[in-house]
């Protein structure tokens, strides 16, 4: 089963709340949680706890979360070459379009997530928003901040600006508070980059300030410097 969606949409939580199911669990004899975020996919790695799972008998429950390899197909292909006599089940999260339409053999289903609607957006909102201090700005200009700052319902938004209203003990003003929400998303979307993507972004500083940058030809230069894969492009 693969939940694809942009970061910070809520699908490493959607994979949580299955595994902590308590049907989940009873079925399952163990469950193997990887982080997918690596340069390549180190199938043994994953295949040793998985064979020992089937040796004792029990169902084994894969989770791949945030994978991001997007040349998956020849790691995919060998894991489930190492575990063909294996019983149980492989649950991935990604956000790149390109590993959720790998059409894996044996795949049930494919979810995408999508973001919260307005009135979600706005309940998600004020339940941070209660967690926190006290000063509170009117209904209508809060409602206009949510609408402003979380378009597309992404959840990690949504939190990120109520945290920001909350840690604050007087109004912050509109160009502050744009700043600190854009810095809080960069910190946090940056951290969460494979290496070769971090280096691309790096890349760019040796650009001098204001220059207008080409995009193809800096994909190329980016190809050139072995950030990038043929797939990747």
């Amino acid at each position: 089963v693969t939940i694809v969606g942009v970061p910070g949409i809520g699908k490493t939580k959607l994979a949580r709340l299955v595994c902590e199911d308590e049907q989940v669990k009873a079925h399952f004899g163990e469950q193997i949680w990887v982080h997918g975020n690596r340069e390549t996919l180190d199938v043994e790695s994953i295949a040793t706890p998985v064979a020992g799972t089937v040796k004792k008998g029990n169902r084994f429950l894969l989770v791949l979360d945030d994978l991001r390899d997007e040349n998956v197909e020849e790691c995919l292909h060998k894991l489930r070459k190492r575990l063909t006599e294996a019983v149980g089940a492989i649950l991935i999260t990604t956000r790149s379009n390109f590993v959720a339409n790998y059409k894996i053999p044996g795949t049930v289903k494919l979810y995408a997530l999508r973001g919260l609607n307005q009135e979600e957006s706005w309940s998600l909102f004020q339940q941070i928003r209660e967690q926190g201090s006290s000063n509170h700005i009117n209904e209508s200009v809060e409602r206009e901040k949510v609408k402003e700052y979380c378009g597309g319902g992404v959840p990690m938004k949504i939190i990120t600006i109520a945290r920001l209203l909350n840690c604050s003990e007087s109004p912050l003003s509109e160009a502050v508070l744009k700043e600190e929400f854009l810095q809080e998303l960069k910190f946090t979307y940056y951290h969460q980059l494979p290496m070769h993507q971090k280096l691309c972004y790096v890349y760019c500083s040796l650009f001098p300030q204001d220059y207008v940058i080409d995009a193809e030809k800096l994909i190329h230069l980016w190809m050139a410097e072995g950030f990038l894969s043929r797939n990747l492009c």
